[in-house]
């Protein structure tokens, strides 16, 4: 059995350049969404050391990166895959 013939047996043929792209996008967001978190946490740790300048900023550039994965997502889901520019590729 070939390279190949293994790899469409574990389900990683999808739709070509398409279901490929959509896995990596899928991934990028998750690591954002979870670098988004992790930065409110550590702005809450700063309010914990008594820096309120760097904690506000902290907190509120976390929630600006967790919160874009959501809004990403969601327009990528209407303008993504029902787009009427076509793409030859």
């Amino acid at each position: 059995m070939d390279l190949l013939q293994q790899g469409m047996q574990m389900g990683l043929a999808q739709a070509g350049l398409a279901g490929g792209f959509n896995k990596v996008l899928n991934l990028i967001m998750m690591i954002a969404f979870i670098i988004g978190v992790l930065v409110i946490i550590y702005g809450g740790w700063q309010m914990k050391d008594g820096d309120p300048v760097k904690a506000k900023l902290s907190i509120i550039a976390g929630a600006v990166i967790a919160f874009a994965v959501p809004i990403m997502t969601y327009l990528f889901k209407i303008f993504g895959s029902n787009s009427s520019i076509p793409v030859n590729l």
